[in-house]
């Protein structure tokens, strides 16, 4: 008889490990305000659900699972399935905001880099005044350096209008 009770009490015990339930609850932030969009992934069985519009989610889960809870700009939250929360029915979930201070940023800018074009050197003793003081650079042409491609020189200049007519060649235009 003894035997016989113990037999029973293991195969409902394997029985109630074995059974999938469905855990649902509602996820927060720290003001209460429902968070939707959260990433709940069960790690044993790489099943994944999302949180709706009001925070509301459902996933099957088994006693010892492990979920993750995770969403951009909010700490990662893990949680270990036990009887007790499975017995609760509706699980509160409360995700903290991931909060990042920094002290200062620079952002400098190059003024024309990738464009090839450069400002002409000041020289001693020189005064431009025409406002043409930019230079092409032909080191980053991508054509044949021998040809000098001027429609590749003319591209790097900006105001400039160049187009081609059958048999009249290329044209220059400012403006």
């Amino acid at each position: 008889m003894r035997g016989i009770l113990v037999v029973l009490l293991v195969v409902f015990c394997a029985q109630f490990k074995a059974q999938k339930f469905l855990l649902s609850g509602k996820i927060t932030d720290e003001s209460q305000t429902e968070i939707p969009g959260v990433r709940i992934k069960n790690l044993n069985s790489n099943k994944n659900a999302s949180s709706d519009g009001s925070g509301k989610f459902g996933i099957n889960v088994e006693v010892g699972d492990r979920l993750q809870f995770s969403l951009t700009n909010y700490d990662t939250l893990n949680l270990l399935i036990s009887k007790e929360l499975i017995a609760n029915k509706l699980l509160e979930i409360s995700m903290r905001s991931q909060v990042m201070e920094i002290n200062e940023v620079n952002i400098t800018r190059k003024r024309m880099e990738g464009f090839d074009v450069g400002y002409l050197p000041a020289i001693k003793g020189v005064q431009i005044n025409t406002g043409t003081n930019a230079v092409i650079e032909l080191s980053g042409l991508s054509g044949a350096k021998s040809t000098a491609n001027p429609r590749e020189i003319f591209a790097k200049v900006p105001g400039l209008n160049i187009w081609e007519s059958d048999g009249a060649g290329i044209q220059v235009g400012i403006g």
